[in-house]
């Protein structure tokens, strides 16, 4: 991969690119790239962004990789010391998701019962993918009349079909099962076993950070999540 700026002239406003799912690279894929953003770094803003945001489920001080070289040599590559800062999006609270379904009712005249985003905030414990996904199958798959109420029996519909579904969204947690640190946590936690009192603080951080398990506790991170890993893995058993 590299980076090529066209048609730039000296008098526009610094460049700023965003990268989404960029920890979709792997290996030296991804060192590559990140190699790129370090070398122009340097030299920014000639011929190179003024600003670089990468978007991810991951921080970057999980952005630690090995070449060939570096394996031989013991050396852990970690080309970010450039990092600015890490933003995170935290999960809404009961009355954020209220707020944001209420801008639907707004714009359209569908009401949310108060059963309904209760319920919603509960199976989602408010991450925001899942808050949206859930009110999106509910207004605008199943319940398309905008003068019938959005109900907890709506939004209980909603559920099962993004489960079922196995949107995109929840089959790129499910592979994070490949890896084994997030394996060994998700399959403690579902069994009750006592491994996890032998978890290293920064792989209970890692799978926080993904999504998978509460910020405050060794839960699962909600209803929906834990119900689709038992489905899954029940499937993959039989």
């Amino acid at each position: 991969m590299s980076f090529y700026i066209f048609g730039l002239k000296k008098n526009l406003k610094p460049l700023i690119l965003f990268f989404d799912e960029v920890d979709g690279l792997i290996e030296d894929s991804l060192i590559a790239f990140l190699k790129q953003i370090r070398t122009g770094y340097t030299k920014r803003p000639h011929k190179f962004p003024q600003s670089i945001c990468l978007i991810g489920v991951r921080d970057l001080r999980d952005y630690k990789l090995k070449s060939i070289d570096d394996i031989e040599s013991g050396i852990l590559l970690s080309p970010f010391n450039i990092k600015a800062e890490s933003l995170k999006l935290v999960d809404f609270s009961l009355d954020q998701v209220r707020e944001l379904y209420l801008q639907h009712s707004q714009e359209t005249g569908q009401i949310f019962t108060d059963d309904a985003i209760e319920y919603a905030y509960y199976i989602t414990a408010g991450q925001p993918w899942l808050v949206n996904a859930i009110a999106y199958e509910a207004c605008f798959r199943d319940l398309l009349d905008r003068t019938k109420l959005i109900t907890k029996e709506v939004m209980e519909r909603a559920k099962e079909k993004i489960i079922t579904r196995q949107d995109t969204h929840l089959d790129a947690l499910l592979d994070r099962l490949n890896e084994s640190r997030v394996r060994k946590i998700i399959d403690a936690i579902i069994s009750g076993s006592s491994e996890l009192l032998n978890i290293s603080a920064d792989d209970l951080q890692y799978v926080r950070d993904l999504g998978l398990i509460k910020q405050d506790s060794l839960e699962i991170a909600n209803p929906i999540i834990r119900n689709y890993f038992i489905i899954k893995e029940t499937i993959q058993i039989l």
